[in-house]
């Protein structure tokens, strides 16, 4: 009898019934080991100086054992150049890299003093050569990033269960798996989004399921670890609800994670600061978050000092809609995330590590219909020359901890383009067409949902 890999043992296991015959399990063997190969490979080698200021902070715990991160921060004076942002993440996430440094701590390599030269982006200092190139700070990155595997790994499998129909699923599979979005975010920019953006999948598997209380704790479980997916609750609390005091319920729920985690800093003033860069107490806050609040400054005029922000005007038309139309399928509620993001990319200043919210139900609407991967191929081709390729923060100098020589010695990516055609001019057309291509899958969805579809 022929021994199975353990991967495909794995999968036969966890894959829906009707994906468990060998040839399928097989497949996706081999497009789920080559992806996450992929991943592996990328972790070591790059990291945004987010990456630095998220575990420079989660430090405090793991080795110091400073619980309120943000009082401690403030009290140190370490919040200066921030704008009292001292921590700008929920607890959770100090927490989750906190433990993650905890369980990596006896295989770092001088991460003390690497963790105490952060102040100086990709400083030497602490760093050891350890074999062809390969120094300590790409192994310490290297087994912090590990985790992000995990969920990488998740978000692909849930894709499996959430598409009925075989082919499509490998689609979506493989969509997510070789993205450069997914691969540039977590494993080289390094920013954790894909941690909700797994509990976001992972909610639209219990929606699938019926499992409404549960869909709602994930959703408020991301929302606890990043502040963009309560953009969300109202639409699954609506879908799942279906009645008003139902949809109450619900909301809570998915609410209540953050609250929860929230209760030993209810009364720390900059706890609130630091992440909704607003006003020192939570009553009078709206809780979307400092990037949230650059939404604001695109508006209409409505007289002097009144104005209306465009983008919350739209999601709450959102919102009517998704009231109007809230006997849908409990299948549909992707669709409804996929508005809410193309209508929220359209207005936000967009961050590189953003783009991956978008992709799994991206990934889900295209394996459904084909015709829009082309749209999706040059959404995807914008957001790179808009948001990656102008900065070096963002293209070469993720690679310095490598080699910071030979990076640092190579030409933009900008100049290289500048060569052929005017790179100013070619980056601002990229921003333009990356709004108008959010712009026309807006109203593509709205068109769906005026059809019932």
């Amino acid at each position: 009898m022929e021994k199975k890999s353990f991967i495909f043992r794995v999968l036969s296991r966890i894959l829906p019934e009707n994906k468990r015959e060998p040839e399928f399990v097989s497949s996706i063997s081999m497009w789920l080991l080559a992806g996450l190969l992929l991943h592996l490979i990328l972790l070591p080698f790059a990291f945004h100086s987010d990456f630095l200021y998220i575990h420079g902070s989660a430090f405090q715990l793991s080795h110091n054992g400073v619980i309120n991160i943000y009082s401690y921060l403030e009290e140190n004076n370490l919040c200066e150049g921030l704008e009292n942002a001292c921590f700008g993440y929920p607890p959770i996430t100090y927490f989750f890299f906190g433990a993650t440094q905890f369980i990596a701590k006896p295989l770092l390599i001088n991460f003390e003093e690497w963790v105490d030269s952060i102040v100086e982006l990709h400083n030497k200092e602490g760093v050891q050569e350890l074999f062809f190139g390969f120094n300590s700070s790409n192994w310490n990155a290297l087994l912090l990033k590990l985790p992000y595997l995990f969920f990488d790994f998740g978000i692909a499998v849930i894709l499996l269960h959430l598409i009925e129909d075989k082919k499509k699923a490998i689609f979506a599979m493989v969509f997510w798996l070789f993205n450069p979005v997914v691969i540039y975010s977590p494993f080289l920019f390094s920013q954790f989004d894909i941690i909700p953006v797994f509990f976001i999948a992972l909610a639209l598997l219990f929606a699938k399921k019926g499992k409404d209380i549960e869909a709602m704790v994930s959703l408020g479980i991301g929302f606890a670890f990043k502040l963009f997916p309560v953009l969300l609750i109202p639409i699954a609390a609506i879908i799942l609800g279906k009645k008003f005091f139902r949809t109450i319920k619900l909301g809570l729920v998915g609410i209540a994670p953050f609250i929860i985690a929230s209760i030993p800093f209810f009364f720390t003033p900059i706890y609130w600061k630091s992440l909704f860069g607003a006003s020192t107490t939570p009553y009078v806050v709206l809780p979307l978050g400092i990037f949230l609040s650059r939404l604001f400054e695109m508006n209409f005029g409505l007289g002097v000092l009144e104005n209306t922000p465009i983008f919350h005007l739209g999601y709450f038309l959102i919102i009517a809609l998704v009231w109007v139309k809230r006997k849908s399928p409990r299948e549909e509620l992707y669709k409804y995330f996929l508005l809410v993001f193309f209508w929220l990319f359209i207005f936000i200043f967009m961050r590189p590590h953003y783009f991956i919210w978008i992709i799994p139900t991206l990934a889900m609407f295209i394996a459904n219909e084909k015709k829009y991967l082309l749209p999706s191929i040059l959404l995807i081709i914008f957001y790179v020359i808009a948001f990656i390729l102008p900065f070096d923060y963002m293209t070469w100098e993720l690679f310095y901890i490598t080699d910071k020589a030979f990076f640092s010695s190579l030409p933009m990516p900008g100049a290289l383009i500048d060569l052929f055609f005017p790179f100013p001019i070619f980056y601002r057309l990229s921003r333009v067409f990356f709004v108008l291509t959010s712009f026309w899958f807006v109203l593509e969805l709205l068109k769906k949902k005026q059809k019932g579809n």
